[in-house]
């Protein structure tokens, strides 16, 4: 439930312990002893190294780093007196190792050309293994940093999570469902005999009573009927009369409720899953990040998380702007990380504003041989007109400077390039809580978000001021009305990520499209239909017909009538599984409402 804490469980006595809590925490490993964690601590736009004695809780703070290393993968030695971090101070990636014995500056374990992410240094020292974009290199250590000359590949796949044998003599990592070690010495690697075997669960029939369905092509809802779900799909929308339901049957009385199709959220980074699932989102479009896992669970499980659409790690430079993962340096690195990206199971590449465009280019053609889409950004006249030239399927977030010029917009509607302009992540949520600052008191909002989002929430944009951001606002909002009446094919995306107010915030970016003049039931497809087309699943998803996927929220009120009724969410259903958004809150925080 978002509550950035640190944990212990204890496997013998089933007890759990908490060690850090008001932050944000990430890759924990244990003293070789047992008897401290060390992890990384953000806060305040930098990245902390703490550790945390078992035996009294007491922290103790060992490094800080600047806010850009996302991934320090803090590590103790075996004697505890030096700490081990990969850091990333001038874009390329740097192993430090930091005496804590004596105040002391970090000393560089590498000097590396290429860029080095989650370094790891064997038990007994000698040797280090890092992550360079999906591979794992490894490089004996000695008195002098390492280069590249000393470095050399162990694996092309596997680089998402690896670790050493507790003897420091080979690595552990997995590639899909198969589990490798790999001798550092030499050698072939192995197989270790690992098979998990998911049956995924099947929810019991449920019949929908007294439901009003939204039909796109009849321009509204109809009256009201029952609908009725088999197998996680729709098998019949209408009446009941004459059919024989299996006694296993749930029966939901919708009361004359409104049914939409599940909400697609186009632009996400992270975020509560199960805050998604409250606010009727039954699928989310990851335009960068490892999701993989995210979208096994939910296939795999009955558990409120939504079904992800993800591109795989995003397709950077060898000089980012941001901290990443993936930096491609040369056209045969570009050509073969969008296979290894479809092989893996993306659905659409990502690549960003600071891949030159030559490698773009290639990226762009390789992924039209394998019919993978490409997203890119659309933040300035040369991004927009040169992605649309290479075929990219959809352009993100919106210029910062200027409403698009309407040469622009026409481009966009003759290609079919989607437009996913995200207008809360820019400004939009600002301006909406300055007019409207008791959004932020509201139960389900503040029961699904730990503090540090409505934190940031509110103090985005505080050095701009209020009048300026709302003749911002009416610019762009005027460009979206232009972009709609020239036919531009929109997308709903938020930009969610950890910090961000996940679920409730597509709501309120359904809002700004209405306010740019889209009418309600257009702005719905959008968020529907659209959604799903954009990611290839228009036939399973997007619309509430017989024999799709019974992704549906049920509304209290009309969201045609006013699109904020999208928010009075009385259940959600994903794939036939039953959600009421009250009983996905924490127990302590959920409502008594019934």
């Amino acid at each position: 439930h978002d509550k950035q804490e640190v944990r212990v469980l204890d496997f013998e006595s089933r007890e759990e312990r908490r060690l850090a809590y008001g932050r944000r925490y990430g890759q924990p490993s244990w003293t070789s002893d047992g008897q401290r964690l060390v992890f990384t601590e953000y806060r305040f736009g930098t990245a902390g190294i703490v550790a945390v004695n078992l035996s009294d809780g007491n922290k103790e703070k060992l490094s800080n780093r600047p806010g850009r290393d996302w991934r320090l993968r803090p590590q103790l030695s075996a004697d505890g007196e030096s700490l081990y971090y990969s850091a990333n101070p001038t874009g390329t990636g740097t192993f430090y190792r930091l005496s804590l014995k004596e105040k002391a500056e970090p000393q560089p374990v590498t000097a590396l050309a290429r860029h080095l992410n989650d370094g790891l240094i064997s038990p007994d020292e000698k040797w280090l293994c890092f992550r360079r974009n999906g591979e794992i290199w490894g490089a004996p250590l000695g008195a002098e940093p390492v280069n590249e000359r000393d470095v050399h590949q162990l694996s092309p796949e596997g680089g998402d999570g690896f670790a050493f044998t507790p003897d420091g003599s080979a690595v552990i990592y997995a590639v899909g469902n198969r589990v490798w070690r790999r001798p550092l010495a030499g050698g072939e690697r192995e197989e270790i005999a690992i098979r998990l075997e998911f049956q995924r669960p099947m929810p019991p029939p449920v019949l929908v009573r007294r439901v009003r369905v939204l039909d796109f092509d009849a321009g509204g809802f109809g009256r009201e009927t029952s609908l009725f779900i088999d197998r996680g799909r729709i098998d019949w929308i209408g009446s009941q009369r004459g059919r024989r339901l299996p006694s296993e049957t749930v029966v939901l009385d919708g009361g004359g409720r409104f049914a939409i199709p599940g909400l697609f959220d186009a632009h996400v980074h992270g975020g509560n899953p199960a805050a998604f699932l409250a606010y009727g989102v039954t699928s989310v479009r990851a335009p960068g990040g490892g999701f993989a896992h995210l979208n096994d669970r939910g296939e795999a499980t009955s558990e409120p998380v939504p079904r992800y659409f993800f591109a795989g790690e995003i397709f950077h430079g060898v000089q980012p702007f941001f901290w990443s993962l993936l930096q491609i340096e040369n056209e045969d690195e570009a050509r073969s990380y969008v296979r290894r990206w479809k092989e893996q199971g993306a659905q659409f590449i990502k690549v960003y504003i600071d891949l030159p465009w030559p490698l773009q280019r290639v990226v762009a053609e390789e992924a039209r041989k394998l019919d993978l889409p490409v997203a890119g950004h659309g933040m300035s006249v040369e991004e927009i007109t040169k992605s649309v030239t290479l075929g990219y399927a959809v352009l993100e977030h919106r210029s910062m400077d200027h409403r698009p010029y309407d040469d622009m917009l026409k481009m966009l509607s003759a290609t079919g390039t989607r437009w996913d302009p995200t207008l809360v992540v820019l400004g939009g949520t600002a301006l909406l809580l300055r007019d409207e600052p008791e959004r932020l008191a509201d139960e389900k909002l503040r029961a699904f978000d730990s503090g540090r989002s409505l934190r940031a929430a509110q103090t985005a944009w505080k050095a701009i001021e209020t009048k300026v951001l709302r003749e911002y606002s009416v610019e762009q909002l005027a460009g979206i009305r232009a972009a709609h009446r020239l036919g531009v094919r929109f997308l709903a995306g938020t930009d969610a990520q950890p910090g961000f107010l996940v679920g409730a915030s597509l709501h309120w970016e359904l809002q700004f499209f209405v306010e740019a003049g889209i009418p309600p039931l257009d702005v719905l497809r959008i968020a529907t239909q659209e959604g799903a087309a954009a990611v290839g699943a228009e036939d399973d998803l997007g619309t509430l017909e017989v024999g799709k996927l019974a992704d549906i929220v049920l509304l209290d009120e009309n969201p045609l009538a006013d699109i904020k009724n999208t928010q009075t969410i009385w259940r959600v259903i994903k794939g036939g599984w039953v959600f009421d958004p009250e009983k996905l809150r924490p127990p302590e925080l959920a409502s008594a409402k019934k």
